[in-house]
């Protein structure tokens, strides 16, 4: 659960990178996006998310305190289509691609060595999960996260990387502050 208070959130145990709690004052955050799950975006560029449940929490804190509550285009959703237990028709596939070349400004090569890089990963997860419908940030955090220490040093370049993944988009200009939808 997340606790505002005070022109601070703070997120209990947050799981990335490490399990601690993250206390964000008002002034940390440039944005809370409304994505499944809402993301918090630092001023440092860090991207954290919190459950679905504190939507409304975060809406009221956005408008309390002056921060924009945004759409954005969600590269990760788009990345991790081809590892959901869905097959994808080839005009979906062509779509998909389609997107993230045109909201994400990513190239063919940058979309293929992602997609390498947590296949292996994202296919346990599938397999453990049955997941059909959404993949995100969240998920392939969760999947690409080392299970011991020695994979801290990969972790770390990672979780930089999917950080600025994630914010390779634009706001939709329609949207933007619409926190009353």
């Amino acid at each position: 659960m997340i606790e505002t208070e005070r022109g601070r959130v703070t997120l209990p145990r947050y799981p990335f990178p490490a399990r601690k709690t993250r206390v964000l004052e008002r002034g940390d955050i440039s944005e809370i996006i409304d994505w499944y799950p809402p993301a918090i975006v630092t001023k440092g560029g860090e991207v954290l998310l919190a459950s679905r449940t504190e939507l409304e929490s975060l809406k009221t804190f956005c408008r309390e305190h002056g921060i924009p509550f945004t759409r954005r285009y969600d590269v990760w959703a788009d990345l991790l289509d081809p590892f959901l237990d869905t097959e994808l028709s080839s005009e979906d596939q062509a779509a998909n691609r389609k997107r993230l070349k045109e909201r994400g400004s990513l190239t063919d090569a940058e979309i293929d060595a992602i997609r390498a890089k947590v296949d292996k990963r994202m296919m346990w997860m599938t397999v453990a999960t049955w997941e059909w419908q959404h993949y995100g940030l969240y998920d392939v955090l969760s999947a690409m996260k080392p299970k011991f220490f020695s994979g801290r040093a990969s972790w770390r370049s990672f979780y930089a990387q999917a950080m600025k993944i994630a914010l390779r988009s634009e706001t939709f200009p329609d949207d933007d502050q619409n926190i009353d939808t």
